[in-house]
């Protein structure tokens, strides 16, 4: 029974170890969002933004030479996110070329003093763009506006930039 016990231990630490270790993803309610890459740019009064690319992970979009991912970016101070612009691109794509086929911005606060406004996206060629305002009031009118655009660019192999 002891040594049932330990195999069992040894097998839950086991995989728990081996997930810890593998490629992040992000899991929706039918995706799977796999992180290409991550990015973070700061400013000089210590905000900063923090850019990453999800791809939809799946073997439906391989198969037909088609795909389908997020660039998302957060701005963020003290280590608190306030607001965040995201665009979600579909794109097929040949080996020789690739094209951008729709678009999807959303943009949200996390941040009771930050509104978002002006959201828009569009796609042209291989890329999808998303953009946004987000504007910080402390009273009726905004002190400090900031307007944002997130690019996503799909090559013709099918990597997202």
């Amino acid at each position: 029974m002891k040594t049932n016990l330990k195999k069992t231990v040894l097998w839950i630490v086991s995989a728990v170890l081996f997930c810890s270790f593998s490629s992040p993803t992000i899991t929706h309610a039918s995706t799977q969002m796999q992180v290409l890459s991550k990015e973070v740019t700061y400013l000089d009064d210590g905000t900063y933004f923090e850019t990453i690319i999800y791809e939809n992970d799946g073997p439906s979009t391989r198969a037909s030479k088609t795909k389908t991912g997020t660039k998302k970016t957060t701005y963020s101070a003290d280590g608190k996110d306030l607001w965040y612009v995201s665009v979600t691109g579909t794109f097929s794509y040949t080996g020789s070329s690739s094209k951008c086929t729709s678009a999807k911005v959303k943009a949200e606060s996390y941040n009771q003093y930050w509104k978002i406004s002006n959201k828009s996206s569009s796609y042209s060629g291989n890329t999808a763009t998303g953009k946004a305002t987000a504007k910080l009031y402390y009273g009726p009118l905004p002190a400090a506006t900031v307007n944002e655009s997130v690019v996503l660019h799909c090559d013709s192999n099918g990597n997202l930039s």
